[in-house]
């Protein structure tokens, strides 16, 4: 398992590697836009070092510029698919096949990528042709190209395996520039004794080099070569220290083999000794640091592992809730606490090397694919509820909460499972409380009222309804109420109610309206005939009435949880015929009604439609 060192130190070397992209990319594209102002009048030196070495071609500081933006662009953020990635990959392609073609073309004559037609001619250096790419250049650039379609195509679809293959086609061109620039530092130069033949220019290699760190980095610290040398295993640790001093050790060796004789008349024998023994004593020094160091980082490491298996341990098993742990590969269980053997009533001995199915705790086999097929796509999952069978056949309710984690290093589910059957039976027995408060309720106002106030539910108001002779209107500012007024009271006349009643139907509907645009923000207002009566439908999407309050708020004259409310559903309780009232968290729902000539009972409009009956068969 990752311990949180581990996770600090590679996150450090993510870091680093976006640095070290930045670095490398930009180096590239400094190199090549000195090489391109190498061509301009009195700026030679700046692309070719000395005045006897080639110059970096033109084409090349192109494709340098361009492989460098892209790998520039990745440091910073992955890609998506879409235009602006295919265009980055056809520009890679372009570069890559431009130096593919430069092989053939060097050592046939042919023009095959138009370099003559797209580039002047700039003289000789001997017999060399200047500005004009070498073939060395043209199979590294092959590589870099092929290495960053791979590191594009990697931004998008997260695949290691292309990475990999960045990382080795990253390394062959850090081995090519590096050779190259060796052949200089040596003073034998490659292809410089070749007849016309273009050798690679030493800018070109320190830009390849560049260009290759920047590949290698965006690659990734677990693709080749870094997986060999980045994080804070003890052989990236080894390697990080050995490499660099064995490069310089034989780097040293060679040139004090070439230069020293050509400079002091000693015997070679010595040079060897002194050599060798220089190296051996430096070699030494990093050995005895490099283990004093490592043994201490191995020590730090064992103990933060131990810590942190001793926390887990602790946890997992005096944790009140079940947990176990399934082998994502297997399905079987690699362990159980004592939450999860009380919770089955299966043993530890009894669970080990079994799956979940072979134990037959789901009780529904659906919602357990579900869970698998969530945790294997998500790797986590939260707040899963099903219920579980116990050993002795009990239903509980259990509540799960899953992730896939790597131990040892292989994806294991880790699982937690609380009891929950109590508190839902505590949620239902306060439901029940709660319908039979309500019920409560319904009888003694309906009671108290002689059954001028009815407490239904939002069902049960649709079905005391008439038909509509209105649309819906929305009221959300008293201006709106002051403006319907007068259309409610042209709709009211036209359904049959008295004149002498419309004023006091017109007070009961704004008490109404003015209540829900006050406590809602807006309601809904329709109109409805039911046989001989007239029905004003308010609804809103309010907090709704607390039904400890509900008694005070019809029955008491002013009374109000807000202030300024008025008279509210006394004042409306006198003068309709029937209120129908709905209210919830949801909202509050009010049903005017008054009769035209006779009053119908909505309550019976209900039963004759059977939906009392139907709610109460269902509770």
């Amino acid at each position: 398992m990752e311990t949180g060192s581990d996770r600090d130190t590679n996150r450090r070397v993510t870091s680093d590697l976006k640095k070290t992209t930045i670095i490398g990319s930009s180096f590239s594209i400094f190199v090549a836009t000195l090489g391109i102002l190498g061509y301009v009048p009195g700026l030679g030196p700046l692309g070719r070092v000395q005045q006897n070495f080639i110059p970096m071609a033109p084409s090349t500081a192109v494709c340098f510029l361009l492989q460098g933006s892209i790998l520039l662009r990745l440091a910073f953020r992955p890609l998506k698919r879409g235009a602006g990635t295919f265009l980055l990959m056809l520009i890679a392609s372009l570069t890559a096949l431009f130096g593919l073609l430069e092989i053939p073309g060097s050592f046939t004559g042919l023009d095959l990528n138009f370099e003559d037609k797209l580039v002047p001619a700039a003289g000789k250096l001997g017999e060399i042709p200047v500005a004009r790419m070498s073939p060395i250049t043209g199979a590294l650039f092959f590589l870099a190209g092929v290495a960053v379609l791979l590191l594009l195509r990697r931004s998008y679809s997260r695949k290691d395996r292309v990475a990999h293959g960045a990382g080795v086609l990253g390394s062959l061109v850090f081995t090519g520039s590096f050779v190259a620039m060796l052949g200089y530092l040596l003073g034998t130069p490659l292809l410089y004794e070749q007849g016309t033949t273009v050798p690679i220019a030493l800018t070109t290699a320190f830009a390849f080099l560049g260009l290759s760190v920047a590949i290698i980095a965006v690659a990734g610290q677990k693709s080749f070569p870094l997986h060999f040398i980045a994080g804070p295993s003890t052989r990236a640790m080894l390697m990080r220290a050995f490499l660099p001093v064995m490069a310089v050790t034989i780097l040293v060796e060679s040139l004090v083999a070439l230069y020293i004789p050509a400079l002091f008349p000693v015997n070679p024998v010595f040079i060897v000794v002194i050599t060798v023994s220089s190296a051996i004593l430096i070699i030494g020094v990093i050995v005895s640091w490099v283990s004093t160091n490592i043994g201490r980082d191995i020590d730090q490491t064992h103990e933060a592992l131990r810590a942190s298996e001793e926390r887990f341990s602790l946890a997992f098993h005096y944790d009140p809730d079940a947990i176990a742990i399934t082998s994502l590969e297997s399905m079987r269980l690699v362990d159980v606490n004592e939450g999860f053997t009380r919770l089955t009533g299966f043993t530890r001995e009894q669970t080990i090397g079994k799956s979940t199915n072979e134990l037959g705790i789901w009780v529904n086999k659906v919602a357990r694919e579900r869970f698998l097929e969530t945790i294997q796509t998500e790797r986590k999952l939260h707040d899963f509820e099903t219920t579980f069978e116990t050993k002795t056949g009990e239903h509980r309710v259990v509540m799960i909460s899953a992730e896939v984690v790597d131990m040892k290093n292989e994806p294991h589910i880790v699982s937690v499972a609380r009891d929950i059957t109590e508190h839902k039976k505590a949620e239902k027995a306060l439901r029940q409380k709660d319908r039979d408060i309500r019920a409560a309720y319904v009888e003694v106002l309906s009671a108290v009222t002689n059954g001028k106030l009815l407490i239904l539910t939002d069902k049960e108001i649709s079905a005391a309804q008439g038909e509509p002779c209105s649309k819906p209107y929305t009221i959300s500012s008293f201006a709106q109420l002051a403006d319907f007024r007068d259309f409610l009271g042209e709709m009211l006349l036209s359904c049959g109610i008295d004149q002498d009643r419309l004023n006091d139907q017109l007070v009961a509907s704004n008490e109404g309206i003015a209540n829900g645009v006050k406590h809602a923000g807006s309601c809904e207002v329709q109109i409805y005939v039911l046989e001989e009566a007239v029905q004003i439908r308010i609804s809103d999407n309010g907090p709704g009435i607390n039904f400890s309050d509900l008694p005070k708020v019809t029955l008491i004259p002013g009374f109000s949880t807000e202030k300024s409310l008025g008279m509210g559903f006394t004042l409306i309780l006198d003068i309709c015929d029937r209120l129908l009232l709905s209210t919830g968290p949801e909202g509050t729902t009010l049903v005017l009604e008054s009769g035209i000539n006779k009053r119908i009972s909505a309550l019976d409009a209900i039963l004759s439609r059977g939906f009392l009956k139907e709610d109460a068969e269902q509770s």
